[in-house]
Order: C-alpha cells, then sequence, then structure tokens
C-alpha cells in the first residue's frame, strides 16, 4: 500500500513546519526487527508481515513527506551510516546550519567513545586472558 499523495499535500500545508526536521533513517530490515522486538501499538497482531506492511509503509510515506517544498528547506536526513545532508541545499537557513553542526559534533563524540568504549573492551579482555595464564602458571608450580 502506497500513501495517498493528496492526503500527504494536505497534511504538508496544514502542519506548522518546525525551523529544522530531523529525518532519522535506518535500513528497513533493522526497523523490521526493532519493531518485532519492541512491538507497536498501531499493529496489534504482531507478524512478520503485519510489521514488514507497516514500516514500508512508513518508510515510504516519510520519504514523500519531506518532497514537498514547504517541508524539504528545513528537513536534515542522518542515514544509517550517520551520514548528514538536508534534503534540499539551503546555505541561507541559519537553523539547518547550525543543527547540522551539532550533530555532526555529537556523532564525532559518540564514534569517539565507541572507540575508547572498545579499546577499554579490548584492555579488559587482555587482561582477564592475563589473570588465567597467571592463574595457571601458579597452579602449574
Amino acid at each position: 500500500m502506497e500513501p495517498n499523495n493528496q492526503d500527504l499535500a494536505t497534511f504538508a500545508k496544514l502542519i506548522a513546519v518546525p525551523d529544522v526536521a530531523i529525518y532519522l533513517q535506518q535500513q528497513e530490515a533493522v526497523l523490521i526487527e526493532r519493531t518485532l522486538t519492541r512491538g507497536h501499538k498501531r499493529i496489534p497482531n504482531i507478524s512478520y508481515a503485519q510489521v514488514e506492511k507497516f514500516i514500508r509503509f512508513t518508510v515510504s510515506t516519510l520519504e514523500e513527506i519531506v518532497k514537498f517544498s514547504t517541508i524539504k528547506n528545513n528537513v536534515l536526513i542522518v542515514n544509517c551510516d550517520r551520514k548528514i545532508h538536508p534534503v534540499q541545499d539551503n546555505q541561507n537557513n541559519s537553523s539547518l546550519l547550525l543543527a547540522r553542526k551539532l550533530l555532526e559534533q555529537g556523532i564525532n563524540i559518540a564514534n569517539q567513545e565507541s572507540i575508547e568504549e572498545i579499546s577499554l573492551i579490548q584492555q579488559g579482555l587482555g587482561a582477564r586472558k592475563g589473570d588465567k595464564e597467571d592463574k595457571g602458571d601458579k597452579e602449574d608450580k
């Protein structure tokens, strides 16, 4: 089922458009798995087929909504690879430029924290491995 473009056009005309909207994209397979795990109040009978239908319709609807002229100048997309891009290149929208800088800084911090966590985990695993080897050496003596 595809979204009704006339309904979406009416919606786009009626909504109060924020200075910036952020659209977080993710692969449909990931969204389906998350929805199956968490459930959703709009899907009373959770099944893979129902969730897949819901996710495909939702993604399709969002993809169409962000194309409307009243909205597209104010939308930043963050894709599943953490890449940020506007729906429409608009260098005159200072709110959009500021939001993009803030998102980029936040993603950079998150990436750095992930790197640090991995390093700590690796160090912890190395220490545990070393502890086992030390205990083994002591027991052998």
